[in-house]
């Protein structure tokens, strides 16, 4: 989103894919998974749109098709391919794409970060978001006539959340941003905790790969974290199809422990915790990052719009090798010179 419009990049080979002008602030750009609708919400230096109205834009067509406009701020936009999720600070309003009919509403906890999650298989919608008590998420399945999971996540307030593809994970974090679970969807039990870190953090993302093996977690501290998925758990293995190991020895990774864990049973918590099987460090605080389609690649950006393509070693794990490093407005401003 820019002061005047939007633009799409892609991150291997990274290249600006889709640039769009429309001599107004944008400040939520949303796509339909990789197709040509995306949703926008305008604000900015020049906001000519609303910060109450979403419009759905084709790209294929270069024209808005329709509008929906809330009673208040829109906070986040979840585009599905039957379902449009629009996200206010305390309620979620989900609509039809065909019509934009207004279909349900839900009451959700105070969400100024427009906390909402949604899964990526067109036949098999599901959505997650904090419910009306602090620490609490409500999972919708909605091939299930709406079968509503409350999952009690975190002692405060819930500060991230996202699911894997299939809709069968679910992961929070808390506003403490310390420990990260990972939940059944489909049953609200807990599968496995680990631990970013022991200071408190503000968790800005949290994103599985392809076949849910592994979760990365961006924060406030300068550090992406890399964690293992627990593949032991029969009651999810039996509802996910994606989580078989591709290999015999991915059975075998696993997280970080304390070389005290064998006294567990004495000692804190603590010393039982999970760490980070794979790390990247960047020279600024705020960075989010998400897996490409290779199992051990990352795409990391930053707030200072500094974007880099990583990598780790499946079998050993430490620190992440850097593949690409640039930044993306020095990258634009080039390109346009040069043409």
């Amino acid at each position: 989103a820019t002061n005047t419009g939007f633009s799409i990049y892609s991150s291997k080979p990274f290249k600006k894919t889709i640039s769009r002008d429309f001599s107004g602030g944008i400040k939520i750009v949303e796509m339909l998974f990789r197709c040509n609708m995306i949703g926008l919400v305008g604000t900015g230096v020049n906001p000519k749109h609303p910060t109450n109205k979403l419009l759905i834009w084709d790209d294929r067509q270069r024209r808005f098709i329709g509008e929906i406009e809330a009673k208040n701020e829109i906070r986040a936009v979840k585009l599905s391919y039957e379902k449009v999720f629009v996200v206010v600070d305390r309620k979620i309003y989900i609509y039809s794409f065909d019509d934009f009919a207004l279909l349900e509403v839900f009451d959700t906890y105070q969400n100024p970060n427009g906390l909402c999650a949604i899964n990526n298989l067109r036949k098999k919608v599901v959505v997650a978001f904090p419910e009306r008590r602090a620490g609490t998420v409500r999972v919708v399945h909605f091939e299930s006539t709406n079968r509503l999971v409350e999952v009690r996540a975190h002692e405060s307030a819930v500060n991230c959340l996202t699911l894997n593809s299939d809709g069968n994970y679910l992961a929070t974090a808390s506003e403490r941003g310390t420990l990260i679970r990972i939940w059944n969807a489909g049953s609200g039990a807990l599968v496995q905790e680990v631990r970013r870190g022991i200071d408190k953090a503000f968790i800005h993302s949290l994103s599985f790969d392809l076949k849910s093996e592994w979760i990365v977690c961006g924060s406030d501290r300068g550090t992406i974290h890399i964690f293992k998925v627990c593949e032991s758990e029969g009651e999810i293995k039996e509802t996910s199809s994606a989580l078989s190991p591709s290999t015999s020895s991915s059975s075998l990774i696993k997280n970080k422990r304390s070389k005290l864990g064998f006294m567990q049973r004495l000692l804190p918590k603590y010393f039982r915790s999970e760490w980070s099987y794979a790390r990247f460090r960047v020279h600024e605080n705020d960075a989010i990052g998400a897996f490409t389609a290779a199992p051990n690649k990352l795409a990391v950006v930053t707030k200072n719009s500094n974007y880099y393509l990583v990598s780790f070693d499946l079998l050993k794990g430490g620190d992440c090798i850097i593949e690409d490093d640039r930044n993306v407005l020095e990258a634009d401003e080039a390109s346009s010179n040069a043409s």
